[in-house]
This record gives C-alpha cells, sequence and structure tokens, in this order.
C-alpha cells in the first residue's frame, strides 16, 4: 500500500500556546538574563579597567634610565653590541647602494688603461717611476681627479675604480712603464674619470719635469672597452658576504632581548641620560560599575533565551494543540480532556449517524489521564456507546492485538507529549488494517 506523505508545515501556529510556553520557560529566561548580565558587566569591567592603566601608564611616562640602571652588565652589553652592529650594518649597506664599483657588472667591466712609458736619457733612475707611482696611489691624487671629473662622486667611492700598476716592458736600462687601469659601469663615466686622471698625471708630469732631468714620458690612452674581470666579481662577493654575515649576527644579537632591553635600545641618548617626567608613583585605577551594562546584558540575555525557546518550540516534532491535528491529518477533534460533556456529545453525534456502538479508545494513555478516559468511558455507557482503552497501538503488544476484534478507534493525543511520528504510525497501522477512524481526542 501506498504511503501516505503528511505536510507538517501545514500546521497552524497558535501564538497563545507560543506565549505560554515561554512564560512557561521563565527560570531559563531569568537566568539566562543573569549570566549575560554577569559576563558583559566582567568584560567591560576588565575593558574600562585597562584602558585606565594605559591612560595612566601613558601620563606617567616611562623611566628608561631606570630601567637601563636595572639591567645585568650582560644585557648592557648586549645593548651596546646590538647598537655597534647596527653602525658597521648601516654603513655597509650605504656603500654597496652608493659605491659604482659594487654596482659593475663583471661579465662586463667597462674599462680604460691609460699607459704611461718613461724613456730614460742614461740609465733607469727607480727613483722616478716609484715618484709617479706613489703619487698616483695618494689622496691628494684623488682628490684632484675628482675636481677635475665632470660627474660628482665622492674621492672614497672614485679611489676603487682606479689602480696603478708598474709594468716593465723592456728589460734594458733604457725604458720602463707604468699603467692606470680605469673601471666604471657605463662608457660615459669610465672615459669622465680617465680623462680626468690623464689631466692631473700630465699636470704632475709637467710639474716634475721641471725639478728632475734625463727622461722622457709618452702617455698612451687604450680606448674604452669591456671585459670579464673574475677579480672584480670575488671582491663584490666578499663584500656581499660580509655583509649578509653581519646581518645574520645582528638578527642574533636582537633575537635575544627582553622587553626591557627592546625598551632601552628603542631609546634614543637624551632619553636615557635624563629621567622620566611627571610622578613616577604607581597610577591608582578605578574603573566604574556601570548599570547599564548590567541592563543591556540582561536584555541581551532575556532575547537569547526567548528566541531559544521559540526556535525549540518550532522545531519540536511534539503535537503543540489540537488544531495540528485537524490541519496535518484531517483528523475530527471531538474536544478537549478539560470539556469532556462536549467530547462525549460529539462523539455520540458520529456514531449515532455511523450506527457505531463499539469504540477502542487508543493513543497516548498514561496512569495520569488514565482517570479522565474512564469519566469518557462512563458518559458514552449512557449514551449506550461501549468504549475500550488499548494504549499505544505503536509500542503496546496487547493494545495492538485489540485492533484483530475492533473496527473503529478513537485516538487519543496528548499535547507537547505525542509526536508527530506516533500520530502517523497510529493513521498508517488503522489504514493496512482498514480500521476506521473517527476522530481524536486532545489531552492538554
Amino acid at each position: 500500500m501506498r504511503e501516505v506523505k503528511y505536510n507538517r508545515h501545514d500546521r497552524c501556529f497558535d501564538v497563545k500556546d507560543m506565549v505560554r510556553a515561554i512564560r512557561t520557560n521563565w527560570l531559563i529566561i531569568v537566568i539566562c538574563g543573569l549570566v549575560c548580565a554577569a559576563f558583559l558587566i566582567v568584560g567591560m569591567q576588565r575593558s574600562e579597567y585597562k584602558s585606565a592603566v594605559a591612560a595612566a601608564q601613558e601620563s606617567v611616562g616611562t623611566d628608561v634610565p631606570a630601567i637601563y640602571n636595572g639591567l645585568t652588565d650582560g644585557e648592557k652589553s648586549t645593548i651596546q653590541l646590538a647598537r655597534s652592529q647596527e653602525e658597521q650594518l648601516n654603513a655597509q649597506n650605504d656603500y654597496i647602494s652608493n659605491s659604482v664599483f659594487m654596482n659593475i657588472d663583471p661579465y662586463k667591466e667597462g674599462n680604460t688603461t691609460l699607459y704611461y712609458n718613461i724613456t730614460y736619457l742614461t740609465t733607469v733612475d727607480e727613483t722616478i717611476i716609484g715618484r709617479y707611482i706613489d703619487y698616483a696611489g695618494s689622496n691628494a691624487f684623488y682628490e684632484a681627479v675628482v675636481q677635475k671629473m665632470s660627474t660628482e662622486m665622492e674621492v672614497q667611492y672614485v679611489k676603487e675604480l682606479i689602480t696603478c700598476t708598474q709594468n716593465t716592458v723592456d728589460m734594458n736600462r733604457y725604458y720602463t712603464e707604468f699603467y692606470i687601469k680605469v673601471i666604471a659601469d657605463s662608457q660615459e663615466l669610465c672615459e669622465d674619470i680617465a680623462n680626468a686622471v690623464d689631466s692631473v698625471m700630465q699636470t704632475y708630469i709637467s710639474e716634475n719635469q721641471g725639478e728632475m732631468a734625463g727622461y722622457t714620458i709618452d702617455a698612451v690612452n687604450s680606448g674604452y672597452s669591456e671585459m670579464v674581470d673574475t677579480e672584480l666579481y670575488n671582491k663584490q662577493y666578499v663584500s656581499t658576504s660580509n655583509y649578509y654575515n653581519l646581518q645574520s649576527m645582528y638578527n642574533a644579537t636582537i633575537a635575544t632581548f627582553t622587553d626591557n632591553m627592546k625598551l632601552v635600545y628603542a631609546a634614543t641618548d637624551e632619553e636615557l641620560a635624563g629621567t622620566a617626567q611627571g610622578d613616577t608613583t604607581s597610577p591608582e585605577v578605578y574603573a566604574p560599575y556601570r548599570v547599564k551594562y548590567a541592563v543591556l546584558g540582561a536584555l541581551i540575555g532575556i532575547f537569547l533565551a526567548v528566541l531559544g525557546i521559540i526556535l525549540a518550540y518550532l522545531l519540536s516534532n511534539k503535537v503543540k494543540t489540537e488544531a495540528d491535528l485537524e490541519s496535518i491529518y484531517n483528523l475530527n477533534v471531538f474536544g478537549t480532556g478539560t470539556e469532556l460533556p462536549l467530547v462525549a456529545a460529539n462523539m455520540n453525534n458520529v456514531c449515532t449517524k455511523r450506527g457505531i456502538n463499539s469504540v477502542v479508545l487508543c493513543g497516548t494513555i498514561s496512569e495520569s489521564n488514565k482517570s479522565i478516559m474512564n469519566k469518557l468511558i462512563d458518559e458514552m455507557q449512557k449514551k449506550g456507546i461501549e468504549l475500550t482503552i488499548a494504549g499505544d497501538i505503536g509500542k503496546d503488544v496487547e493494545a495492538r492485538e485489540m485492533l484483530a476484534s475492533c473496527e473503529h478507534v478513537v485516538f487519543v493525543s496528548q499535547n507537547k507529549k505525542t509526536t508527530y511520528p506516533e500520530v502517523e504510525s497510529w493513521l498508517k497501522l488503522c489504514r493496512d488494517l482498514g480500521i476506521s477512524v473517527l476522530g481524536a481526542v486532545a489531552l492538554n
């Protein structure tokens, strides 16, 4: 037999019954209100207390010198080490960022070589070439080169782009040579430095030839070219590695700092040398009790409790009122337990019309409502109709066996106790056995 589906969404919601459910659970509502009020009061009190403490501490200030004096010698040494490492890091970073030498591509190094050939009129005089080489490595030389350049650069960065080397081309006693190599990251800069170097050297040669005789100097410019310079790569690699090693050591030092060490490390020299401003006594903090928090918390708790009760009411699978039996299962409800004469009259009308003189009462029949059922039996006996109590035919074996000898039943449902699945199981069982369901009695 095809199963009948019942739409429980067709039930009628009784607002009064819902209000009764809320009123019945008043204790839960009160408890929820009190709990939420307590939580909100405590939470806001703590929040206000922390805010007051922070404000008080801010007004007092931080006594950095006192904190510094409270550090151990080891902690003070660690702070000094970190500051020294930080200074070195900053210096290294500035050098790497500003140095042309560090930014030259070693696989495409731009260079220009200036050759200075010394021819002696008699024999080789080593003091002459030594004098020029010494000058080419002096600060006076580099400063003069910077002044001659059209590009503005600091002496320290120009110095590392110039190298002077002695080269004995002819081993006889009349000829020696030295050359000055200029490197840069662009042809324009390389030629600018080379021209400045040659100008300074020519000036120096002119000045010295007046003092020292017996030789001539010829200058040859090789012109700009590019090359792969492994020596440059190695020097750049060493400088970069030193920077990252120093960075690692600095990070390791900072990682050992305590909160007080961090505070002292971040302080300026003036803060370390001075004293804290204002009153250094511990501030008194007062976070006032807020009645509004209690009221707000109580309202929130009440709202949540009522909402929970309403949801539980709506989602419950229990029969709420007799209207559920009528709207969902289309059962004829004879009445409730509080109006037995009316129930008996309605039941008698149905039985008389259909010529029925024997009916079985089945459903939610417990010890608490059995007395009501007995009164109903007495009322119906007066009208000549025999009622028999069978109990829950869905669960009670004896009650189900009684269905074999009956043709008509009336369901007994108890509001807030009988469930929808129970009613549906009763209907299915009666339908399968061909038993007529006359209606139902709804007990409160």
